[in-house]
């Protein structure tokens, strides 16, 4: 998953606008999202997908949004208003404990 995973973020830093912010006009730029929002981001995607379904995670990057979107449905009888209520279902709880613990 590792590769996999610094594919996407080598794609997505690669299409995205840098920004010079205080930085001195020789400099290469930071880019104009935090580089730790991608990262959540993608390990969401890894995380929560279903690895039954035999489908890659797509990410579409546009000039006003970025996309990333993984195989599988919301798990269980999990839906969005159970969401919006703050309830959860980990998909692929052991990957989620993993992804959460601190380093």
């Amino acid at each position: 998953m590792g590769d996999i995973f610094g594919q996407t973020m080598s794609f997505i830093l690669a299409h995205i606008f840098q920004v010079q912010g205080e930085q001195t006009v020789n400099t290469v730029g930071v880019p104009e999202i935090p580089r730790i929002v991608f990262e959540e981001l993608v390990t969401n995607a890894l995380v929560h997908r279903d690895y039954f379904i035999s489908a890659p995670i797509r990410v579409f990057v546009f000039s006003d949004r970025i996309e990333i979107i993984r195989a599988g449905h919301l798990p269980n009888n999990l839906t969005v208003e159970n969401i919006k209520a703050g309830n959860s279902n980990a998909r692929n709880p052991v990957l989620a404990s993993l992804a959460s613990s601190e380093e």
